[in-house]
């Protein structure tokens, strides 16, 4: 079986010179995205941020899948084959597996109640004119209350609270599905997946056809199934090798 974490993804971009490591202090609610996006406008390089003001602890990669260079190296192939290799492996997906507890690296640490505190995570501002610090890369993995199918997608995230965010939910899929839980009257449960494989991240903001499962074109894309477990608090899956899964629902009268 592969290595299907974002961790070694960002090893292998360091090893071939795609990506600077900062250790000089950095702050999220201040310069961090700028720094990264200086890095990448000057140098062509990803970002690696390991220490963090008000954060001990955590580290923050940027600018990680922004050309064709860094999806050659998540995808294993050359830069100029990019291309026609995504076309070709988006037409064979490949169905996610289930994996127990023990298996899943992401089952390391888990905090529920009042140990949650999501302003302990080092959400970005990352502009001027933000109203505060957001989840920009989290992946939401719901499921249609009518078919049961799921959806995999990225939406942005403020941070409003300790058990608390915002969640931003464009004219799509998601939002669709999130009506019929409104016409319920019920919430619909959310896991936000952050720090993933990078062919996870273009399964999810890629646009399939309505009831393709995402995990399923992440899988033809690594070339074996994406490993799932299940979550903690909601009835739903998740990558067993992500960085950080945020369990919660969005209440239905929003």
């Amino acid at each position: 079986m592969g290595d299907q974490s974002i961790r070694s993804f960002i090893g292998e971009l360091e090893q071939r010179g795609e990506l600077v490591r900062f250790r000089e202090t950095v702050d999220p609610l201040s310069n961090l995205t700028a720094i990264g996006w200086k890095t990448y406008d000057r140098l062509g390089k990803a970002s690696l941020f390991t220490n963090l003001a008000g954060f001990p602890g955590w580290q923050v990669v940027n600018q990680i899948v922004c050309d064709r260079r860094k999806w050659g190296v998540a995808l294993g192939v050359d830069e100029d084959e990019v291309v026609t290799t995504l076309g070709a492996r988006f037409g064979r997906h490949i169905d996610p597996v289930s994996v127990g507890r023990n298996d899943a690296p992401v089952k390391e640490v888990v905090l529920t109640g009042t140990d949650v505190d999501l302003t302990s995570v080092p959400a970005a501002w990352t502009s001027e004119h933000d109203p505060g610090p957001y989840i920009a890369s989290g992946m939401a993995v719901i499921r249609d209350p009518e078919t049961g199918l799921r959806n995999v997608s990225i939406h942005r995230q403020q941070v409003q609270g300790r058990d608390r965010t915002g969640f931003l939910i464009c004219p799509r899929q998601a939002q669709r599905i999130y009506r019929k839980y409104q016409a319920l009257g019920q919430p619909m449960p959310v896991a936000v997946v952050v720090g993933a494989h990078p062919a996870i991240y273009f399964a999810a903001a890629f646009t399939a056809p309505e009831g393709t499962d995402e995990f399923a074109v992440a899988g033809g894309l690594i070339g074996e199934p994406v490993r799932l477990v299940r979550c903690e608090t909601v009835d739903l899956e998740v990558p067993a090798e992500a960085e950080l899964v945020i369990e919660g629902e969005i209440p239905p009268n929003l």
